[in-house]
């Protein structure tokens, strides 16, 4: 898949802690805030890309893509404005 213009393919990358509320209460995958900005690793970059090249780890608001599957693979295609930090 070949992103277009600024648009961004990213992978998320999958965290395997689990994540506990104040109150205790162990919060899935699933149930955390897909609004939350969580680590993406950059599977491919579209011509008008600027900032973020292949292979860059970013920090992003997942919420702003596309959820796609690729080759067996969860990725989102965002556009690089969504992009707050690069690794």
């Amino acid at each position: 898949m070949k992103p277009l213009r600024d648009n961004l393919l990213v992978a998320e990358i999958k965290e395997e802690k689990e994540n506990k509320s104040e109150g205790g209460i162990i919060l899935t995958a699933e149930v955390k805030d897909q609004s939350a900005t969580k680590a993406g690793l950059v599977i491919a970059v579209g011509p008008d890309v600027v900032n973020v090249k292949q292979g860059d780890q970013v920090y992003l608001r997942w919420s702003e893509g596309i959820k796609v599957i690729v080759d067996k693979l969860e990725a989102a295609l965002v556009p690089e404005d969504a992009v707050k930090a690069i690794r």
